[in-house]
């Protein structure tokens, strides 16, 4: 498996993918033309990390913005997240949020009710 990594740009978020480290990161704005060409990637990584994980996964999310379409991707990223637990790995959810942004947390504690494990809400 290799780091998969991409720069944020305006319409799409910087993702850090690294399975040497158990790590992952999605930070930035999603509101890309062609979701399934920003997320299929990642998807694919996961299905193959979920193969041969770590013991121990953190995963952070930093994400200001995202649309709808991007909101059901990154929805199959937290289910397939949820395998780890199912496998009786370590994960660690980090979902990092703006104090003035009141619907980025909520849409978080919403990822919340599709896992088995708690997500850790950090207000930044």
């Amino acid at each position: 498996m290799e780091l998969l990594e991409r720069m944020q740009s305006e319409t799409s978020p910087g993702i850090i993918m690294d399975p040497i480290k158990g790590f992952i990161k999605l930070s930035g704005r999603a509101i890309p033309n062609d979701a399934e060409s920003t997320f299929r990637p990642v998807l694919d990584w996961m299905k193959e990390y979920i193969q041969n994980p770590q013991e121990s996964t953190v995963f952070e999310c930093e994400m200001d913005y995202f649309n709808s379409s991007s909101q059901k991707y990154m929805a199959d990223i937290f289910k397939m997240s949820n395998q780890l637990f199912k496998k009786g790995k370590q994960i660690k959810i980090v979902w990092k949020y703006s104090k003035e942004d009141e619907d980025m947390k909520l849409i978080g504690e919403q990822f919340q009710n599709l896992i088995n494990f708690p997500i850790v809400f950090l207000e930044i």
